[in-house]
């Protein structure tokens, strides 16, 4: 795992087998995320082809939940 300022996006980031850690775990870059609910037992991921924000991948990720619930 490394660690540092990430001058494109002008803050403290850490990273892990290439991907960004994000200290809740929920989010990606640009639209994609992904994370593990262990508890639940389920695992979820959105990814997009384009630069977009997190509306998208929020209420997909909301459902998902509701829908294993």
């Amino acid at each position: 795992m490394g660690a540092g300022h990430d001058v494109l996006l002008e803050r403290p980031v850490r990273w892990t087998l290439g991907m960004q850690l994000e200290d809740d775990g929920s989010r990606g870059m640009g639209g994609s995320g992904g994370y593990a609910h262990p508890a639940r037992g389920y695992a979820f991921a959105y990814v997009t082809s384009h630069l977009a924000g997190f509306d998208r991948v929020d209420a997909l990720a909301e459902a998902v939940d509701r829908a294993v619930g």
